[in-house]
């Protein structure tokens, strides 16, 4: 459509309503135009009028088998424009729905927007193969006004349907998370006898995996260190004897390990296994795990962690994973572990230590060798804000791109700032809004730089961060205001993006709404749609809008907030405009009941 007849249905839209009531026909009996531009034309005003165009739905429904794309996807929007009113047109809109071939998501809109007369023949549809899971997503967007009936349909006789409805009750109302359900020690202690080696194995991993709850299993897993704990048939002792007693023991000291300082009587038993080859580093990382300060026990147990890491190869590996787990009790190792950064292994390992290991690591920072470098940065980065004394070490180290990840991660937003205002980059983002709260009155600031960069980076951080940056909504309100007409735009979708904290701003955003550009319309329109309850007054004045796109998507906002924005619609239902008091009354109805 042209540019000249665009602003002239334009014009018609913004007449009164009862000269748009008299001009349906005219729109009806142009659908029925050769010219497919001219029925193009019609659907799309038909579509901009909403529910007071509902005689033309019988003719819309027939458009929807237009033999040109443009005009079927034209009238399946006008459709979902007219909302409830368009009932009639459900068996059309599954058609399209279900067939693909129209353009799948103006015909989810469509269904979505006619509300819970769509719901029944939904759920029928789940009867049929629905590869692409289209009615799935109309009905979890349809919410809670599907749920009555998606619960209905679990009795289904028909099994797809009652699966389908069940997937698709998850997605709406997540189900609560069951608790799992805890055999009682005792029993499991029992088990650790049976006769049968793979239901004793499974008892003692059990045991293992309740940790500290597990300490009155401790005297029966040391019985099971015992030489001759294990008996087996003679066939399988003499084949696999050797194999099954060192995986039996296995289990056993990884249980002993997992249950902690409350299985210290295990350590001499434990200790005995250091100088197993095949069991020493189970047996060094369990007598680490229990030991709770440092001692004889854990040093020796540390010592043969470091010994098999030096090795190489599998030992290596396995005593890397076991410095991991021990975590804090591993400070020993420190210094052999932060002589081999960056090997793969090493910084995860002091990472895991934790908070002491930040002195060995701000120690490699000052290494001539990048990687090693970059290393304990990354290690640096997963102790997170217990690291921050490396702040100034790696503020050294910008603009590189690790420098800014592990600022982030420390805490060291200062830096961060300064690096923003003296090279704005978009990468600086993600680590600033790593440091979150912290970071926000430094930002706020940035909004009044001289920098239209600057400030849009700005302003594009403080609303990933979210509602934590709360405290510069009444500063990103004024930047509403800017001069820059993309700052304009970011500090708009920043606020949506911080939500119903921002709420404040919802005044300001309707009057961009009303008043602004196409462009500035619907950034703002979707911003005042994010701030929920709060922007329920601003929102259902905004069904008086002449754009009809506008008014549907505020519809849409409305239908979200739910019941809680009954009010103010229901204000608008005593509208002298018909037009207006039936795009209220679609909103109502889309709602369902309370």
């Amino acid at each position: 459509m042209g540019q000249a007849t665009r602003l002239a249905v334009l014009a018609f839209c913004l007449g009164a309503a009862a000269a748009q009531a008299q001009n349906v026909p005219q729109w009806i009996h142009s659908l029925g135009d050769p010219s497919p531009a001219a029925r193009l034309t019609a659907a799309e005003a038909l579509g901009n009028m909403g529910p007071i165009a509902r005689q033309a739905v019988p003719a819309l429904a027939r458009a929807t088998r237009d033999p040109d794309l443009s005009v079927r996807s034209a009238a399946i929007g006008a459709l979902g424009g007219i909302g409830p009113f368009a009932e009639a047109a459900l068996p059309e809109l599954m058609t399209a729905l279900l067939d693909g071939k129209t353009g799948l998501p103006v015909a989810s809109q469509a269904l979505y927007r006619i509300g819970p007369a769509a719901v029944p023949p939904l759920i029928e549809s789940l009867a049929a193969p629905d590869i692409e899971g289209r009615a799935h997503a109309v009905l979890a967007k349809l919410g809670a006004v599907a749920v009555p009936a998606l619960k209905r349909a679990l009795n289904d006789p028909r099994e797809p349907v009652r699966s389908s409805a069940a997937t698709t009750l998850a997605r709406i109302v997540p189900p609560a998370p069951r608790e799992a359900v805890k055999e009682p020690i005792a029993k499991l202690i029992a088990a650790m006898n049976d006769p049968d080696l793979l239901r004793r194995e499974r008892a003692i991993q059990a045991v293992g995996q309740r940790g500290a709850e597990a300490k009155d299993a401790v005297p029966a897993l040391i019985k099971l260190l015992e030489p001759g704990a294990v008996s087996l048939p003679l066939a399988v002792e003499l084949q696999y004897g050797r194999q099954v007693r060192a995986s039996h023991s296995h289990h056993v000291i990884e249980a002993l390990g997992r249950i902690g300082p409350t299985a210290q009587a295990a350590l001499p038993s434990l200790r005995r296994f250091l100088r197993d080859k095949e069991l020493e580093i189970a047996a060094a990382e369990a007598i680490a795990r229990i030991s709770p300060a440092p001692g004889p026990a854990r040093r020796e147990a540390i010592e043969v962690l470091v010994r098999a890491w030096r090795r190489g190869g599998e030992e290596r590996r396995a005593a890397l994973e076991a410095f991991s787990r021990i975590g804090p009790a591993a400070e020993d190792a420190i210094p052999a572990l932060a002589r081999a950064v960056p090997e793969a292994g090493a910084p995860e390992a002091l990472a895991s230590i934790g908070p002491a290991a930040v002195p060995a690591l701000i120690e490699s920072l000052r290494s001539g060798d990048r990687a090693t470098r970059e290393a304990a940065m990354r290690a640096l980065a997963r102790i997170g804000p217990a690291a921050r004394d490396a702040v100034p070490l790696v503020a050294g180290l910008l603009p590189d791109p690790q420098a800014m990840e592990t600022l982030g991660a420390i805490g060291g937003f200062e830096p961060l700032i300064g690096e923003l205002k003296a090279r704005p980059d978009v990468r600086l983002v993600g680590p600033l809004v790593r440091v979150g709260e912290p970071a926000v009155p430094s930002l706020t600031a940035l909004l009044h730089d001289d920098d239209p960069r600057v400030r849009r980076l700005a302003t594009q951080t403080l609303g990933a961060i979210r509602a934590k940056a709360a405290a510069a909504v009444p500063e990103l309100i004024r930047s509403l205001d800017d001069p820059d007409r993309s700052m304009r735009q970011r500090a708009m979708r920043s606020l949506g993006d911080i939500g119903p904290a921002a709420k404040d701003a919802a005044p300001a955003l309707a009057r961009l709404v009303e008043q602004g550009d196409y462009g500035d319309a619907y950034t703002a329109l979707h911003a005042l749609s994010a701030l929920g309850p709060a922007a329920a007054p601003e929102l259902a004045r905004l069904l008086r809008h002449p754009d009809g796109t506008l008014r549907h998507q505020a519809a849409d906002a409305l239908v979200a907030i739910g019941h809680a924005a009954l009010p103010h619609v229901e204000s608008i239902l005593q509208d002298p405009q018909p037009a207006v008091r039936m795009e209220a009354e679609a909103v109502v109805l889309r709602m369902g009941k309370p």
